[in-house]
């Protein structure tokens, strides 16, 4: 295994463990019924000062839901790539590997926001559609950061140009720190969510990255 995969596989299993530590740490640590109906939320102290810093803005949570498709948009470009190369090489081991494992990485982000749908750690500070809803991790952040996290590991396998990539680099991370600043702003999250998914996006981008810079075996 080449020096630089091994460590961004070190890294990836390094923010494994921090993510499972704050998870452990958010659902034991301060926890006061601070939210709506009475809903338990961790570190409570931090969360409910900033809770009414950001107050809930109509402006920025329609911007993340903007930023949301356009994150789906750039799934359906790299399923459009891949399903290109699939007809033109007429074999799924001849498509790039950063797009066949992109998909892989795709399924995890899917799987894990249902899996904190039905297990929730915490609700919302706020109903939005008159019931108490899931709210960790921001599922907005962590699409968002996984993504465009991804597609800026994947363009220097893609991308020869390296004006090109630097301008898409830039967008991807504009992109990224707009959602950030975006779901921060609307106040539909604690401050703890959107944190939890930038922690996952972390993780899940570091293991992508590894993977893909793995050797290729000899056809």
């Amino acid at each position: 295994m080449e020096k630089n995969t091994k460590n961004y596989l070190v890294f990836a299993i390094e923010m494994s463990i921090i993510t499972i530590a704050f998870i452990i740490l958010l659902m034991k640590y301060d926890v006061q019924p601070i939210g709506p109906q009475n809903s338990e939320i961790g570190l409570a102290s931090l969360n409910g000062f900033l809770a009414g810093v950001f107050t809930y803005s109509d402006k920025w949570y329609h911007l993340s839901q903007l930023l949301g498709y356009a994150a789906f948009g750039v799934c359906g470009i790299y399923a459009i790539a891949g399903l290109i190369e699939l007809i033109q090489r007429k074999s799924i081991a001849k498509v790039d590997r950063a797009i066949t494992v992109m998909g892989l990485f795709y399924l995890i982000v899917l799987v894990l926001y249902f899996f904190f749908n039905k297990f929730a750690v915490n609700y919302r500070p706020i109903i939005l559609d008159e019931v108490l809803e899931p709210s960790f991790p921001s599922s907005h952040t962590m699409l968002v950061c996984c993504v465009f996290g991804m597609a800026i590991a994947s363009f220097d396998k893609l991308i020869e140009n390296v004006g090109i990539k630097v301008i898409l680099d830039i967008i991807a991370g504009l992109a990224i720190g707009l959602m950030v600043l975006a779901r921060t702003l609307s106040g539909v999250h604690w401050f703890t969510d959107i944190f939890a998914g930038i922690l996952f996006s972390i993780t899940i981008v570091a293991f992508y990255h590894a993977t893909i810079m793995l050797p290729e075996k000899d056809s």
